[in-house]
């Protein structure tokens, strides 16, 4: 079985579960809220969003 990387541009649809991502590696110096996090990420110019 082959292992894929998805790369997509169309924010996540769950940000509590990239919110969870983000504070469990220690990305979220920030202290962002879950609603801050979304709204940073949809108003960004552009962002790449990978997963598997």
């Amino acid at each position: 079985m082959e292992n894929s990387i998805r790369y997509t541009s169309e924010h996540p649809t769950d940000f509590n579960g990239l919110l969870s991502l983000y504070e469990s590696l220690g990305w979220n110096s920030l202290k962002l809220t879950v609603n801050e996090l979304e709204r940073m990420c949809k108003q960004s110019w552009y962002a790449i969003y990978v997963f598997d």
